[in-house]
This record gives C-alpha cells, structure tokens and sequence, in this order.
C-alpha cells in the first residue's frame, strides 16, 4: 500500500511535469530558430546596404563624368526621319 501510494504520486508528477518540459523545450527550440533567422536576416539587410553604397558611389561617378564632359542631349530619333 505504501508503495502503490509513491508509485500513483510519481505518476501524477510525472505526468504534470512531463507538458511542461516539453513546452520549454519548444519555447527554447523557437527562440534559437528566431535568432537564427534574424541574423541571417541582418546580414542580408548588411549585404544591401553596401550594395546601395556600391550603386551611389557609382551614381556619383557618373554624374561627375556628365558634368565634366557635357553633350548635346540628341533629340527623339524618329523627329529627324519627318
């Protein structure tokens, strides 16, 4: 009788305690998932930034070079045909 009494309270502890571990470990397995995500996350947003950087360092060239040799800007193609 002793015994049944301790085995029947294991059970019931188990069975509580058993749910709720498994929820820690879910918590715990979709917060690392989440990190894991963000930084990939913020290395993309790092990878566009320079990329932006590499596009207005190129725009500036450019404009640059547009101003120090102006061109007559040829008007549409298809006017001169008429």
């Amino acid at each position: 009788m002793f015994w049944d009494n301790i085995i029947n309270n294991t059970k019931s502890i188990v069975q509580i305690f058993i749910p709720i571990f498994s929820l820690i470990i879910a918590y715990i397995a979709i917060t690392k998932n989440l990190d894991r995500n963000q930084k990939q996350d913020e290395k993309e947003l790092q990878d566009i930034r320079l990329l932006l950087l590499k596009q207005q360092e190129h725009i500036k060239l450019l404009e640059y070079r547009i101003n120090k040799n102006p061109t007559k800007i040829e008007k549409n193609p298809n006017e001169n045909k008429q």
